[in-house]
């Protein structure tokens, strides 16, 4: 069997700040300087639905609909708001809704979230997301490149509201 080796489950884990609780009451430990919670971090598990492979990145659904990518990130494909490459999944905050379908390309990303709306972010070398914006000199002419050689943030594609899937 070729699939002997292959893992039965993925599941991404991060950092989450909460309060801390005494182990035999169970109440909020209080810091007694501030009288605010004392808070601690605790790892947080979500197991993996959809995972797509681009060219040099990866990117990863959950079970709860939060996106993680990580990998290369020359063109913005990660979708975290630069072009620094991950080595660890990063989940990409501030989408609307949950997602419910994710797509990895060469060097960009798609996603689709619960209410058909399709987000794309990464190269846009072919204008392949939106058409080319410049800036202009004193004279009216183009300042090469353009201005949206890339996109680092997710960018909703205007008029696709009822898609399901990427892919």
């Amino acid at each position: 069997n070729q699939n002997k080796n292959l893992p039965t489950k993925v599941s991404v884990t991060k950092d989450v700040e909460v309060e801390a609780k005494d182990e035999k009451t169970g109440e909020t430990l209080i810091d007694e300087t501030t009288g605010k919670a004392v808070m601690t971090t605790e790892k947080e598990e979500q197991t993996v639905k959809q995972i797509s492979v681009g060219e040099n990145h990866v990117v990863a659904l959950d079970s709860m609909g939060k996106v993680y990518t990580w990998g290369l990130n020359t063109s913005g494909q990660l979708g975290n708001g630069n072009v620094q490459t991950e080595t660890k999944p990063k989940e990409i905050n501030g989408l609307g809704s949950e997602i419910v379908s994710i797509s990895a390309g060469a060097n960009m990303s798609a996603l689709v979230d619960s209410n058909g709306k399709v987000y794309v972010f990464g190269d846009n070398s072919n204008e392949q997301i939106a058409q080319f914006e410049y800036e202009t000199d004193k004279y009216g002419q183009k300042i090469l490149p353009a201005k949206n050689m890339y996109y680092s943030k997710p960018v909703i594609v205007n008029g696709i509201n009822n898609a399901i899937k990427v892919g």
